[in-house]
């Protein structure tokens, strides 16, 4: 069996029988524009109320003649065969209320403003299409944004024709709050973008919002799926490398973003760490032992700086694990390379109320998003 959908518009539907089932079936089938013909010796008064033909008499073959199709609603079960064998000698489509003979098998239909399907268990076990056919219908605002999202693209040329069958197919890996996004991103004609190393939710999720971005992990599994999709748009792109400095992981966020620009690491100049180290207290910055060795010039005007993977001894005010995100190397080589140093132990960067504000603005000011500097 094949499901297909039938255009039902200016096409002669008979229906035969005179009951609730044959009423339901008569307006579905005006909806659709058919031209519809009731054939019962009696019918109900919902169908004497519809401007139909009604031929008050019992079946005949000869009602289905120059018929397009014919749906049977009758509990007579050896007529409704008749009817069945009637209808395969003329050439005429055939479902059946009662009998699984007829050429064509009725379905649960779920239709929302963006969604026509049908559904069946091929009779194993009816009621279930009541419940998928409710978890279907959820999808309709999912949908409704793929559709805009297709639109567009096509009505603009935003994605090379040679692309545009795996855009499409792999469009559904995002969520539909990412699509609502790309859609704005679409219509603006620029979109922003934040690349993460580590998975952080909260930390993710808020610099996004603030900076009203979409934000992307290295630590996903669709991660390059999804990057190759959205460089795949005509769009002007502003992407920020959410890492600390030049080194191999903002190397390799370049070259996966090419021929698009990236911008510089976070703490490419002094700008942010003249405003949070000023004050001449005796620090200690930990870093990672393959930090750029401009990043490691810049902090030593501010306090000491080591490497995680090296000794480390003596007494600080402060110690600062010099990393975004609280990750692997925090947990597993950063706090056992302070265990015999004493001092205060700052929080992460990211988990620092103060260093949050600050690169929230400075991110907000290379996205164009405010002309305050800082």
């Amino acid at each position: 069996m094949m499901p297909w959908l039938i255009n039902f518009k200016d096409k002669t539907v008979v229906i035969v029988g005179g009951g609730a089932v044959a009423s339901r079936k008569a307006l579905q089938f005006l909806k659709e524009g058919a031209k519809v013909k009731i054939i019962a010796s009696r019918i109900d008064r919902k169908l004497e109320a519809l401007e139909v033909e009604k031929y008050l008499t019992d079946y005949q073959p000869k009602y289905l003649q120059n018929a397009f199709f014919v749906y049977i609603a009758t509990d007579d079960r050896e007529l409704n065969n008749q009817i069945i064998r009637d209808a395969d000698e003329l050439g005429v489509l055939c479902a059946c209320a009662t009998s699984s003979m007829a050429s064509l098998k009725a379905m649960k239909v779920v239709e929302t403003e963006n969604l026509l399907l049908g559904i069946s268990t091929k009779g194993q076990y009816p009621a279930f299409t009541k419940k998928l056919a409710y978890e279907l219908e959820q999808y309709d605002d999912y949908l409704s944004a793929l559709s805009n999202i297709r639109r567009l693209v096509l009505l603009n040329n935003l994605v090379n024709k040679h692309d545009r069958k795996q855009f499409f197919k792999q469009l559904m890996y995002f969520e539909k709050t990412e699509l609502d996004m790309l859609l704005m991103f679409i219509l603006e004609k620029e979109g922003r973008l934040l690349i993460f190393t580590a998975q952080c939710m909260n930390v993710i999720d808020y610099f996004a919002e603030q900076v009203s971005a979409m934000s992307l992990c290295l630590k996903e599994i669709d991660f390059q799926d999804k990057l190759k999709i959205l460089m795949m748009l005509k769009i002007k792109w502003q992407i920020q490398p959410m890492v600390i400095s030049y080194g191999k992981i903002y190397d390799k966020i370049s070259k996966m973003c090419s021929p698009k620009e990236v911008a510089a690491p976070l703490f490419n100049s002094e700008i942010l760490l003249e405003q949070l180290y000023s004050n001449k207290v005796k620090r200690l910055f930990i870093i990672h032992p393959r930090s750029n060795s401009k990043l490691f010039d810049i902090l030593s005007r501010y306090g000491s700086v080591c490497a995680f993977n090296t000794k480390i001894i003596g007494e600080y005010e402060q110690i600062i694990p010099f990393v975004l995100l609280p990750g692997y190397h925090y947990q597993n080589d950063i706090l056992k390379a302070i265990e015999n140093v004493k001092g205060q132990l700052t929080p992460v960067l990211l988990e620092d109320k103060q260093v949050v504000a600050l690169l929230t603005k400075e991110i907000s000011r290379r996205f164009g998003l405010e002309k305050v500097a800082i």
